[in-house]
């Protein structure tokens, strides 16, 4: 379809009533707006953003906004936002490819309300100690996995986590295998970061 603007064409899709919009990524308050709108009107809408975690994506889409438009953003965000989920990847163990790590956040009625009052900073937090029951996960606790599952090196985890020092501590207190031999070559690792 042809069409004036990006804008223009978000407009008159959502005169279409589609069921499910894609919108390839976020790259303006424009397109967010509609996005946000979109989604108020009960329409399920993807798309994506160039950011390493939820965190980040939550204060991309507010600050693409005027700092006077930021409290309504947060509340269109809480109120509508189902999910977020973040991937990054990583060079797999044996150097024969590469294998996705991911950051998923659900919004809860927590996770809303840290949205809503300006407290994205909680948000790992929330996602770590609610993610057995909601199925989250943070990036840390993805790469814990990866780890553990022998799909991954220290090094890399090390690498690609938004916060090495908190893996590093998970790592020494929770163990990364079974058996001594393992623990020691995981301790030997943890100590170069």
């Amino acid at each position: 379809m042809d069409t004036a603007s990006w804008e223009s064409s978000l407009k008159r899709a959502l005169r279409q009533d589609p069921d499910v919009i894609l919108i390839g990524e976020m790259r303006d308050a424009a397109s967010v707006s509609i996005a946000l709108s979109a989604a108020e009107t009960g329409h399920l809408v993807f798309s994506t953003l160039h950011t390493n975690d939820a965190k980040q994506s939550i204060e991309r889409i507010v600050d693409s906004f005027p700092p006077d438009g930021h409290d309504f953003v947060r509340h269109q965000l809480a109120l509508s936002l189902v999910a977020i989920i973040s991937q990054r990847l990583c060079r797999k163990k044996d150097m024969q490819g590469r294998v996705a790590v991911h950051e998923i956040m659900i919004n809860t009625p927590v996770i809303a309300r840290a949205i809503e009052e300006n407290q994205a900073g909680k948000i790992q937090q929330f996602i770590a100690d609610s993610a057995s029951f909601y199925k989250m996960a943070t990036l840390n606790q993805s790469l814990f996995r990866l780890i553990n599952e022998d799909k991954i090196s220290v090094e890399e985890a090390m690498g690609i986590s938004n916060n090495p020092n908190d893996l590093k501590i998970k790592i020494k207190t929770t163990g990364q295998a079974s058996g001594a031999e393992a623990a020691a070559e995981t301790e030997k690792k943890v100590r170069k970061f």
